[in-house]
């Protein structure tokens, strides 16, 4: 009987060892595949957060965007009729998308960027235009970027301004061949300088005012090169 029971003891003591080890495997096997998931999960981040640092341009709209691996960037906007915008920001990866905050007090809330491959949207609320932006692996320079997109913009509307002279002095010069029959001065042009040294470019309406003054639009140049378009009263403009 001794002997059954020891027999009995040792198989039991066996059957322990067994488990015990089964148990240890599955927690190494466990641990394991959790360590890989993590790798996994954090190579998957860091592989879309290099995507997304670098340089985007929106040719279109003439705007760009650099995105820094510290969470840092800048983006600028080159504006025909008003101030660039040259905004210092921040940026951080916010679950399937990026949160970007501009250093501008002009814009009141965070935008939102989505990737897309190379493809970087960028859209926020009401009062912003949602972009879109292509990374470019060339060095941008934003400074020059600006001015690109300026001298591009200057060159075209140049283009258009002669267009516009060149067929407004052909209607001038077409009206004043006209008029004499009503005694207008539809068409006539007057170029002088005031005392303050601007210059002035009138084309005048045909049109009078309620005292018979006849009337035209007067383009002024002012000494410092900025331009202002008043309504001109023949013998009222005290120049």
């Amino acid at each position: 009987m001794e002997i059954a029971k020891a027999t009995t003891t040792a198989l039991v003591g066996v059957s322990l060892f067994l488990l015990a080890g089964c148990g240890n495997q599955q927690s190494s096997a466990t641990s394991k595949r959790s360590s890989v998931t993590t790798t996994q999960t954090k190579t998957k981040t860091t592989h879309q957060q290099d995507q997304i640092v670098g340089s985007f341009v929106d040719s279109e709209d003439g705007a760009a965007i650099q995105l820094k691996s510290d969470g840092t960037g800048q983006y600028v906007y080159a504006d025909s009729g008003e101030p660039d915008t040259n905004d210092q920001l921040t940026w951080k990866k916010d679950g399937d998308h990026y949160t970007v905050t501009l250093q501008d007090s002009n814009v009141s809330s965070p935008l939102t960027a989505t990737l897309d491959g190379n493809q970087l949207t960028l859209s926020g609320d009401s009062n912003w235009n949602t972009e879109h932006f292509k990374k470019t692996t060339k060095k941008l320079d934003l400074n020059k970027f600006l001015a690109d997109q300026h001298k591009q913009n200057g060159d075209a509307n140049n283009g258009q301004n002669q267009t516009a002279d060149t067929q407004g002095s052909n209607n001038a010069a077409n009206a004043g061949t006209a008029q004499g029959n009503d005694g207008s001065q539809d068409g006539n042009v007057k170029d002088f300088t005031d005392s303050m040294g601007g210059h002035h470019h009138v084309v005048m309406s045909g049109a009078t005012d309620s005292d018979g003054h006849q009337m035209g639009v007067d383009q002024e140049t002012d000494p410092d090169g900025s331009s202002h378009t008043f309504q001109y009263i023949d013998g009222m403009m005290p120049y």
